[in-house]
């Protein structure tokens, strides 16, 4: 008889290429990968315990909150797996992208769908357009009247929720390299001296006085077959 058990898909994400002992070898060793559920609920945690005085408005937290539900929604069908390589075509390295994928975020709220799409910009240009385009309804453009900045400032705390969670994630699960790329973020982390699995956040923009989050993820080690496969 066929096994007609369905496969469980392994939506993740994040993808991690831990640093490896000898940093000229080509084929990592292991690649490992953070459930995209894992990720998303982390950054809703730090929304949930971001400073209430922080948001421009009452219903500003409702709206940044369902967009961080929904704001990796599209990471599953985006992902894709290419080699860089240096000008003369050699091999390089392994890099993941999930280009494209805040585009797919939907909500029956179209502040927190304009959020979600908007979480990796934040010019002045596509502020702008966004809250134009949001003013046009009638229920927002009351709240744009009284809080003319307030998207923006919802959008940042968004944007630097999903940072704060992803440098996270990249040092604790061990890619020091892709944490240290995080460069735009206003907010320095660095690792306790005494307490391996503390890290200070700075500034502290936080209602609590610590946070407790939980980083997950699948490990895939390779074959020597499959690096050589590679």
């Amino acid at each position: 008889m066929a096994n007609s058990e369905r496969q469980r898909p392994y939506n993740f994400g994040r993808v991690f290429f831990p640093s490896k002992p000898n940093p000229e070898a080509a084929i990592p060793n292991e690649i490992r990968f953070q459930p995209l559920g894992n990720h998303v609920g982390n950054v809703i945690k730090l929304v949930e315990y971001w400073d209430k005085h922080d948001f421009p408005c009452s219903s500003s937290f409702e709206r940044v909150k369902e967009a961080a539900k929904i704001h990796d929604k599209g990471k599953p069908q985006k992902f894709e797996m290419r080699v860089e390589t240096t000008s003369k075509g050699n091999f390089k390295k392994y890099i993941y992208s999930f280009r494209g994928h805040r585009y797919l975020a939907e909500s029956k709220d179209a502040w927190a769908e304009s959020l979600a799409k908007g979480h990796h910009d934040f010019s002045v240009k596509d502020i702008c357009r966004d809250a134009y385009q949001l003013k046009k309804h009638p229920e927002y453009e009351k709240i744009l009247a009284t809080e003319p900045l307030a998207y923006a400032q919802e959008l940042y705390i968004l944007e630097m929720c999903d940072q704060i969670e992803a440098e996270l994630a990249c040092r604790v699960i061990g890619d020091d390299e892709q944490a240290e790329s995080r460069t735009f973020m206003d907010y320095t982390i660095a690792q306790d001296d005494s307490e391996q699995n503390v890290y200070r956040v700075d500034p502290w923009i936080f209602s609590p006085d610590q946070i407790e989050l939980t980083f997950e993820y699948w490990l895939f080690r390779l074959s020597e077959d499959e690096k050589a496969e590679l």
